[in-house]
């Protein structure tokens, strides 16, 4: 559900050792009552490869469930929310009572997307949520403002909504300067309830970072008794505001609902007062009107549990080795989600073939290649994604049995450079297929091209997740949106096979799609 990635939220893939922080169990752990495959009805090929799958992993075919779905690879987003979700949801409990299902097996003919809204009736009710929020953010802080306009004697100009934030702070910043000197200028008897009126002022305005900052200005020139209590003043200041930033994270990492964002801008307000609420506000506003709602269908099947929350902007996977311990992941029953399909029925069937192949090998033999681009500098987005694949190349060394080639230059691999392949990881060739693996049995492929998993079934196309699955790869990350980093994890415990290697999302309010056998 986004169309783009913050710089911060970019998440390094790692390799880690499986232990506690597995978040797909191997493939021998499945078992029938724990997996729902969904084919698309009334497509007999559909029906063929949920079948091949139930057959490969000894299933009963009765945990096939066939979905009438639109035509096309994308559902809209009404017919998903309205229709689709709620008969999945009723079918998945029906079949599993017990709720022991984790994993959901999407198959060739079901649609790889979700539209973004094509209504308003959820921009709607959160942009009416937002503008309500910043309309009293602006006058609880033209209050402020008119307030230190009395102490200083120069009343500023109301602030209005569209507002430049960098501006305000600055404004601010001149206000309270001013309204020390009116301060100051008082008389003796006046001045200790003037100063508590500005400090009220500048609390409510910008929260606790102006006190901790005079503090530790105070420090360099305090003694004695002076000295000790503005140590504990600050340190009390400190922990609070620690405090603050932790829960603040960790509602970050939570489903927006009205109740979460009233919460946010609670806390928000004790630790950066009302300019911090309302850029916050502002940046919510903003993703909101964007309407970043598409997902891959696959995404939205990881959320089928869930109760309330917003579909614009970003979810974060609760299966990632990052949630491990967290009440958030029982809170929210998360699905894990992977993908039997390709161009072709057959080229679906043939991940289960290699798949079948690699589980019987016993060790990681082969070659990782990274294709990078030498940009060293410009776009910060574009250097962070080369410094993602830097930090790859030096933590796939780690992986005994696996040879590590990186291009580091703008050219791109070439046809038949990359044999014996186990990793291939690259950017930035929109549409344009290069065909420089030779895939060995359970090798990752992923090229980081927006919306590249659409071309899919398109055969005039000659797009990355397409080109993978037919030239043999057995595991492909794609996206129907933006293409993001994952995080794979290496099972130490179990043979030492290709598919030891796991892959994890981020998010699962994405564009990302994992095809592989589960």
């Amino acid at each position: 559900m986004r169309s783009g990635i913050l710089i911060g939220q970019w998440l390094v893939l790692t390799f880690v050792l499986w232990g506690a922080c597995a978040s797909r169990p191997v493939a021998g752990q499945l078992t029938a009552e724990r997996v729902v495959v969904v084919a698309a009805a009334n497509n007999p090929d559909s029906r063929e490869v949920a079948e091949a799958y139930c057959q490969f992993r000894s299933f009963p075919t009765d945990r096939i469930l066939e979905v009438e779905f639109p035509a096309g690879v994308t559902l809209s987003r009404s017919a998903w929310e309205d229709q689709i979700r709620g008969q999945l949801s009723t079918r998945i409990q029906g079949l599993d009572p017990e709720n022991k299902v984790t994993d959901v097996v999407l198959v060739y003919g079901t649609p790889l997307a979700v539209a973004a809204w094509e209504d308003d009736r959820e921009l709607k009710q959160w942009e009416a949520y937002y503008q309500k929020s910043m309309d009293d953010g602006v006058r609880r802080l033209n209050l402020a403002l008119k307030t230190l306009g009395e102490l200083s004697g120069q009343e500023p100009a109301a602030v209005q909504l569209p507002i430049n934030l960098a501006d305000l702070r600055q404004v601010f910043q001149q206000q309270i300067e001013a309204a020390q000197k009116g301060v100051a200028a008082k008389p003796a008897a006046d001045q200790p309830a003037a100063s508590a009126q500005l400090q009220n002022q500048v609390q409510a305005v910008a929260g606790l970072f102006p006190f901790m900052n005079s503090l530790q200005q105070q420090l360099q020139n305090a003694e004695g008794d002076a000295l000790a209590n503005m140590q504990q003043q600050l340190q009390y200041l400190r922990g609070r505001s620690e405090i603050l930033t932790q829960t603040i994270q960790y509602l970050e990492r939570m489903p927006a609902t009205f109740e979460r964002e009233a919460t946010m801008i609670a806390l928000l307000e004790q630790g950066g007062g009302l300019l911090d609420v309302l850029t916050w506000l502002q940046r919510q506003m903003d993703l909101v009107q964007m309407n970043d709602s598409m997902a891959s269908l696959d995404s939205e099947l990881g959320l089928l549990f869930w109760g309330e929350y917003r579909r614009i902007g970003i979810v974060p996977n609760f299966l990632n080795p990052a949630f491990d311990g967290s009440p958030l992941r029982n809170a929210f029953r998360t699905l894990r989600v992977s993908r039997i399909d390709g161009p072709t029925a057959a080229v679906a069937k043939q991940l289960i073939d290699r798949t079948r192949e690699a589980e019987a090998l016993t060790e990681i033999k082969g070659n990782a290649y990274l294709d990078l681009r030498g940009i060293q500098s410009g776009d910060p987005l574009l250097v962070q994604t080369e410094n993602w694949l830097k930090a790859v190349s030096e933590q796939l060394k780690t992986i005994g049995g696996l040879n590590v080639q990186v291009e580091s230059t703008a050219k791109l691999y070439q046809s038949g450079e990359c044999p014996d392949a186990l990793v291939y990881l690259g950017w930035y060739s929109l549409g344009k297929y290069i065909d420089c693996c030779k895939f060995k049995p359970g090798a990752i492929a992923y090229h980081l091209v927006p919306g590249d998993a659409l071309r899919l079934r398109d055969g005039e196309q000659q797009g990355w997740c397409r080109s993978f699955l037919e030239a043999g790869a057995t595991r492909v990350i794609g996206s129907v949106g933006e293409a993001v980093p994952v995080l794979l994890t290496v099972d130490a415990t179990a043979k030492q096979s290709p598919m030891a290697i796991n892959i994890v999302t981020a998010e699962l309010s994405d564009g990302m799609i994992i095809f592989a056998v589960p």
